[in-house]
C-alpha cells in the first residue's frame, strides 16, 4: 500500500514540487520507488541521496541510465565488493572515480591506477595509493 504523499506526488508533472517533496521523505521504501521510477534524473538522484537500503542502492547501481544517479547511489553504499565492481566496470569515468575514492584495497587501487582510461580516475587513485604509503 502506497502512501497518501507517494501517490499525490506521482500524478504532479512538475519535477521541482517532486524534488523538493522528495528531500523532506523519510520513508524507505517511498524512496526507493522514487529512486528507481522517477522520470526525472534529478528527482532520482535525490531519492537515492536519502535511501539507506543497501540492496536498492545495490539495484539502482546496476539499472540506472543516468550515471548522476549511479555515483549517488556509489557515495551511499557500503559494500566494498560492489564498489570494486563499479570502480572497475561502471561505464562513466565519474561513478568509477566515486567508487576508487571509496576503496579501501591498495591493489586494486593499484590496479585502477595501471588500467582505469580515464585519467581523472588515475591521478586521483595515484594520489590516495602515496598517501597511503607516507602514512
Amino acid at each position: 500500500m502506497r502512501s497518501g504523499v507517494l501517490v499525490r506526488l506521482e500524478e504532479t508533472d512538475d519535477w521541482k514540487v517532486r524534488a523538493a517533496t522528495t528531500l523532506r521523505l523519510k520513508d524507505q521504501e517511498a524512496l526507493a520507488r522514487i529512486a528507481e521510477h522517477d522520470e526525472v534524473w534529478q528527482v532520482q538522484k535525490i531519492a537515492v541521496s536519502r535511501l539507506s537500503n543497501q540492496s536498492v542502492l545495490s539495484r539502482i547501481l546496476k539499472r540506472s541510465v543516468w550515471w548522476q544517479v549511479r555515483k549517488a547511489a556509489v557515495d551511499r553504499l557500503r559494500d566494498q565488493a560492489a564498489l570494486v565492481r563499479i570502480a572497475k566496470r561502471d561505464i562513466d569515468w565519474q561513478v568509477r572515480k566515486a567508487a576508487a575514492n571509496r576503496l579501501k584495497d591498495q591493489e586494486v587501487l593499484a590496479w585502477i591506477a595501471e588500467y582505469d582510461p580515464q585519467g581523472e580516475v588515475r591521478s586521483l587513485v595515484v594520489g590516495r595509493l602515496r598517501s597511503h604509503r607516507q602514512e
